[in-house]
């Protein structure tokens, strides 16, 4: 979530520069082509703003609910859920086969597999 905030705010972003330019004639020899930089903490603030007023971060995060009423009253999650029984997965969805593989391979129990495996070979 943080990530696609993040390009949605720097697209923003490089977009609107050029209009500041004083003089369109001396952007040329300005760095307006460069890519800005957004950090996590300015996206962070930006989704919080989507979040029910009453919301409330515990160490720095949000609970599923206010993270759902983020994704539902922000365009730029548009589609991220099942919208029909029948109808098409949302693009949150088709991340689940992914994480099951990075938690089955190289994920949570990583470090169990490897205490496993340095126990059997003695």
């Amino acid at each position: 979530m943080e990530m696609k905030m993040a390009e949605h705010i720097r697209e923003s972003l490089e977009k609107s520069l050029p209009d500041l330019v004083t003089n369109p004639k001396l952007a040329k020899k300005m760095n307006l082509g460069n890519p800005v930089t957004v950090k996590r903490e300015t996206a962070r603030s930006a989704m919080a703003k989507f979040a029910n007023k009453t919301a409330e971060m515990k160490n720095g995060q949000f609970d599923s609910t206010n993270l759902r009423a983020i994704l539902d009253n922000c365009k730029i999650f548009t589609g991220w859920r099942k919208e029909q029984n029948d109808g098409p997965d949302g693009w949150l969805q088709t991340f689940q086969p992914v994480s099951k593989m990075r938690n089955d391979f190289i994920g949570h129990n990583n470090a169990q597999r490897i205490r496993k495996l340095e126990n059997n070979s003695m």
